[in-house]
């Protein structure tokens, strides 16, 4: 998508790792590292945003990039994108309920990628029991930026928005709400998958997974309904997809949904 290129011939083609020899930071009494993100897009291979923006499009992204790492030649103030909010890297996307998020606002008079840390949640550990108490939902906030964005357009010029949404994703946990509620009572016999990995545990993640989808499937709905209003509807080309199959990481259960229909493997 971003590069125009078969999947075999990019130079990205897994989730090559910059953090793990970093520093670690702390935010509160949680520990992070100090540079985090993946492998960068090449710095002589054009990108789609890149192109847009040469082309007089407003740019944005909001959700996870995975184009590079911090400080890296890839980040998306320098890719082309004018406003980015979101994970700049996969693995810290794993959590829900994180120490920080990313931005790069040109509105906000941003001169490089930054941290934005998320000061209700760092008052609370991100392992553990105590982790149920912060109320800093990422996937609630990029939507919330990215709706933002969309209302800030206009039909005199044109715009390109990538909404990399992380629902659903492999920690499965999202806030007590009656959407959660009412899969709770759809799926009286349920299970919890344990703590692994980065994930805590989750409890009652069939319930957890169907609200999760049932999440995005309503933030769709708003971007779709705010275009309407706009009047935008019908001159935006808006383009749905998914960045992987069915998985079993985290707790989810790709049996019991059907995920695979006849075919074999996750």
């Amino acid at each position: 998508f971003m590069t125009g290129q078969y999947t075999g011939h990019t130079e990205v083609r897994g989730n090559k790792e910059y953090w793990r020899d970093a520093a670690m930071v702390r935010y509160g009494e949680n520990e992070e590292y100090s540079r985090v993100g993946q492998h960068p897009y090449s710095a002589e291979h054009i990108i789609l945003p890149e192109i847009m923006k040469d082309n007089g499009y407003a740019t944005a992204m909001f959700g996870k990039w995975a184009g590079g790492y911090e400080g890296s030649h890839s980040t998306p103030d320098k890719r082309g994108i004018e406003e980015f909010y979101g994970y700049i890297c996969q693995y810290q996307a794993h959590l829900y309920y994180p120490n920080f998020l990313n931005r790069y606002s040109t509105i906000e008079g941003d001169t490089t990628l930054l941290r934005v840390i998320l000061e209700e949640n760092i008052k609370h550990p991100q392992k553990g029991e105590e982790y149920k108490l912060r109320t800093q939902y990422s996937a609630d906030m990029i939507h919330q930026r990215a709706m933002a964005w969309l209302r800030s357009q206009e039909e005199d010029k044109p715009f390109f928005g990538i909404l990399t949404y992380t629902l659903p994703h492999a920690e499965l946990v999202q806030p007590e709400d009656s959407l959660l509620a009412y899969y709770r009572d759809k799926f009286a016999e349920d299970r919890n998958a344990p703590h692994w990995s980065r994930y805590n545990t989750a409890r009652d993640a069939h319930a957890q997974f169907a609200a999760m989808v049932s999440r995005l499937d309503m933030y769709v709905g708003e971007i779709l309904e705010l275009l309407k209003a706009k009047g935008l509807d019908d001159d935006t080309l808006v383009i749905f997809t998914s960045d992987n199959g069915p998985h079993d990481e985290g707790g989810a259960d790709p049996s019991f949904f059907g995920f695979n229909a006849a075919l074999r493997g996750i």
